[in-house]
């Protein structure tokens, strides 16, 4: 895994275009997943903000500590 997927997955939320990074799909595939319910998100001031514990558990992927 590279290391701007780790920083990515090592915060508490993303973007969803940096979810599109994590995994590897485009900017309109990922938002309309996230219509469908496919990822854990939550919705701050029109933004929505990918919850990247879930995605990690959803992933098989542990948490980086730095």
């Amino acid at each position: 895994m590279d290391e701007e997927i780790k920083a990515i997955l090592s915060r508490p939320t993303c973007s969803v275009v940096e979810l599109g990074k994590v995994v590897k799909t485009s900017k309109n595939t990922t938002y309309e997943a996230g219509k469908r319910g496919d990822f854990e998100s939550i919705s701050v001031g029109g933004c929505i903000r990918v919850l990247t514990a879930p995605l990690r558990r959803m992933l098989g992927v542990e948490p980086s500590h730095h």
